[in-house]
């Protein structure tokens, strides 16, 4: 019930930036601040890090003063959550857990761990966060060391552990999150994943992988690996289980239709919300307004605020042409087509959005307003 308010909630605000914003004083619903691209692991699908890779940048990190002034802002605007994730482990930011603390009372803040800092997550730390998201891509140690790409000892034992003692804290079913990248790596251990999800009683968030470059391709799953994982999922669903058990199956079934879209309709463009739902600053100080094209910056906070550059009309420009992509078929980046994106994070909401009446109009109005 909590989740399904939540989710109305945030319709409703995104609802309200898109068409009934005209002073700009209403900020993305989310924020994803990386502060570190510092990374001990160096996961193969990693965009920044990956093991598969050879060009690999020197790591950066965000100034405190740069950070205090972003979550300042994110609280003049009205942003609901922060998420602290991007290119690096945020724990390896040196005064994240006070800093934490001291903002959660402004927003909630999330954070998105490898699981190997978890060490750091005591009580206070944990009951201050809004949700935990532990990225666990394997649940075997010497699978899960491939697919972390870190040298030295399997570390899975030790994050299992971790995990586990985290659950005994209060309502920790509810503010954890395990994230579960599905490759030719770890595909055999399917069945043995969903047994773990079912006992730990804890949503796991499953996808399929992502060919974010060339060097992947060899790791993707095809259609008929597809078709095996919604065979199992099946199995599962015919069994009594939780609701947290449920919403991992019905997930993991989605994500593996919006792959098969991907394979089979990798030029469609489709409307996205992104920018105006989420909105991702680099540990550079760089802000792009979609996660699936970091590389696209629209501002840097070295050189401006973020409430500044959220109100400069070309970026608005930009969210808007996003969100008109499949009614004017021109993409803003060329990522744009048959992006997993806006089937993630926008369908649901563009299924109801698109039945507000004078919709289209009102998006075409709002767009007008900052067209260069």
């Amino acid at each position: 019930m909590k989740d399904i308010l939540l989710n109305i909630r945030r319709a409703l605000r995104l609802a309200r930036v898109i068409n009934f914003n005209p002073g700009l004083d209403c900020g993305p619903i989310c924020l994803d601040i990386a502060v570190t691209s510092r990374c001990n692991h160096r996961c193969i699908f990693c965009g920044a890090h990956s093991c598969l890779k050879e060009d690999i940048s020197a790591p950066e990190e965000m100034p405190h003063p740069m950070l205090e002034g972003l979550l300042e802002d994110c609280a003049d605007l009205g942003v609901m959550e922060v998420v602290f994730s991007g290119d690096g482990e945020p724990l390896l930011y040196k005064g994240l857990p006070e800093i934490i603390c001291r903002f959660s009372a402004s927003m909630e803040i999330r954070l998105l761990s490898n699981g190997s800092t978890l060490g750091l997550m005591d009580q206070a730390l944990f009951s201050a966060i809004g949700k935990l998201t532990i990225s666990m891509n394997s649940i075997r140690p010497e699978t899960h060391q491939l697919i972390h790409g870190y040298r030295g000892e399997e570390q899975f034992s030790h994050i299992k552990g971790h995990i586990e003692r985290l659950l005994n804290l209060p309502g920790a079913r509810r503010k954890l999150q395990i994230n579960y990248v599905v490759c030719k790596d770890n595909l055999a251990e399917f069945p043995a994943l969903l047994e773990l999800a079912r006992r730990w009683n804890v949503y796991f968030a499953i996808r399929p992988l992502a060919c974010g470059f060339a060097a992947l391709e060899s790791r993707a799953l095809g259609l008929q690996d597809l078709e095996g994982i919604r065979d199992v999922i099946s199995r599962f669903k015919r069994q009594p289980v939780s609701t947290q058990m449920r919403a991992t199956l019905d997930q993991a079934e989605r994500a593996c239709g919006i792959s098969e879209n991907r394979i089979r309709d990798s030029d469609i463009l489709r409307p996205c919300y992104f920018g105006f739902y989420w909105g991702n600053v680099w540990s550079n100080g760089a802000y792009s307004q979609c996660t699936y094209c970091g590389n696209k910056t629209l501002g840097n906070l070295r050189e401006r605020r973020f409430k500044d550059m959220w109100r400069d009309p070309g970026i608005q420009d930009r969210l808007y042409a996003a969100a008109r992509l499949a009614e004017t078929g021109m993409p803003v980046y060329p990522e744009c087509k048959g992006c997993l994106g806006p089937q993630m994070q926008s369908a649901a909401f563009h299924r109801q959005f698109r039945r507000i009446p004078l919709q289209s109009w009102l998006l075409r109005h709002r767009a007008a307003r900052y067209a260069r």
